[in-house]
C-alpha cells in the first residue's frame, strides 16, 4: 500500500530502514558516490561507474562499472541505491540485472527522486549548465564535489500503477511503497521558502501524491535467480 508521507521524515526513514540491515549481510549499493549509506561491513560492496568518485571511499570492496556490466558469482542479501534510479536511461535492463543478483528472498531497497515534482520537471527542462549554476546559487550545493548526473525519471513514480506493474512484471515483490511530498531546494531564499513551505503543506494536507519529491521502495524476491 502506498503511504503518503512529509519530506521532512524521506532520509529518516531511508537512514532508519539501512540501520535494519544486520551487520553480517551482503549488500550491495549502487551508485554510491562518495557518500556510502553503510559503514563498518566487510561483506560491503560500492559499485559506481564514476572512478573519481569511488576512489573516495575507504572501508568497502570497490566496483567500477555500471550494474548492468557487473559480472560476479556474488549473491546478495541487500541491494541499496540512494537518489540513482532517476538517472537510470534503460530501468528494465537495471532491475533485471539487481534481480538477479538477490539471493533468495533478498531484498532491494531504492530511495530516490520522483518524475512530477516542481524541482524534477525544472531539471528536466533546462540546460544541464543552467541548473548547474541554479544549484549552486539558491541550494548551495558544491556541484564539483556532488557531481550532477542527467535525470530521466523513468519508473520513478511509484504511485502509478503501470509503473509498479512493471516491477511486478519483472518477478519482484512490493514490500513498501512511500512518497514525500515537500522538498528542500528553495530553503536559502527567504521568500521562495515560504512559498515552497506553503505549496507543500497544502500538498501534503491533499494527499496530492504526484507532487511528491522523492520516494523509498522496498522490493524482494522468494526464489533463487541466476544470471
Amino acid at each position: 500500500m502506498l503511504e503518503v508521507k512529509p519530506f521532512i521524515s524521506a532520509y529518516d526513514d531511508y537512514e532508519k530502514l539501512i540501520a535494519t540491515i544486520p551487520a553480517d549481510a551482503f549488500i550491495l549499493e549502487v551508485g554510491v558516490g562518495a557518500f556510502p549509506s553503510v559503514t563498518n561491513n566487510k561483506n560491503y560492496y560500492c559499485l559506481d561507474p564514476d572512478g573519481s568518485e569511488l576512489s573516495k571511499l575507504k572501508h568497502c570492496n570497490k566496483v567500477n562499472c555500471t550494474l548492468e556490466e557487473y559480472s560476479t558469482s556474488l549473491r546478495f542479501d541487500f541491494i541499496v541505491s540512494q537518489m540513482v534510479l532517476e538517472h537510470v536511461e534503460n530501468p528494465f535492463d537495471f532491475h533485471r540485472k539487481a534481480l538477479s543478483l538477490l539471493k533468495p528472498n533478498g531484498k532491494v531497497i531504492h530511495f530516490f527522486a520522483c518524475g512530477k515534482s516542481i524541482p524534477s520537471i525544472i531539471n528536466s527542462l533546462i540546460p544541464e549548465n543552467w541548473s548547474d549554476f541554479i544549484l549552486r546559487k539558491i541550494n548551495s550545493r558544491d556541484v564539483d564535489n556532488e557531481p550532477k548526473y542527467i535525470g530521466h525519471y523513468l519508473w520513478t513514480d511509484i504511485f502509478n500503477e503501470k509503473i509498479i506493474n512493471n516491477y511486478v512484471d519483472l518477478g519482484y515483490s512490493i514490500f513498501q511503497q512511500s512518497v514525500y511530498i515537500g522538498h528542500n531546494y528553495l530553503h536559502s531564499v527567504p521568500f521562495l521558502r515560504i512559498l515552497e513551505n506553503v505549496f507543500s503543506m497544502i500538498s501534503y494536507k491533499l494527499k496530492w501524491k504526484h507532487s511528491a519529491s522523492v520516494a523509498l521502495l522496498v522490493l524482494g524476491n522468494n526464489i533463487n535467480n541466476t544470471d
